[in-house]
């Protein structure tokens, strides 16, 4: 038995027919470098918009910076933003 593929194991890709599946996989294989690589960066910047847009439904009367910072939290750890920002979602006083 084929093991399974680590970006796309079973139970991920359970509603996508075997066939399907493997065709995305056999094309990401001979996709080049650059592609994947550009690929991954829109992923990621789509990925920041969807977070801040939560944080701007959950936090309405928030600024720009604190939107920022607040969707930050979810890829840096508190420390890590206290140095940088001054503060961490969930700090006492926090704006």
């Amino acid at each position: 038995m084929k093991p399974a593929h680590p970006l796309f194991p079973p139970g991920l890709t359970s509603d996508t027919a075997p066939e399907a599946r493997a065709r995305l996989i056999e094309l990401l294989r001979h996709m080049p470098p650059g592609e994947k690589l550009r690929n991954v960066f829109e992923l990621t910047a789509f990925i920041q918009r969807l977070q801040e847009a939560r944080q701007r439904r959950l936090y309405p009367d928030a600024s720009a910076r604190e939107i920022l910072i607040r969707a930050a939290a979810s890829r840096l750890d508190k420390d890590t933003l206290r140095k940088v920002c001054g503060w961490a979602p969930g700090d006492p006083g926090e704006p």
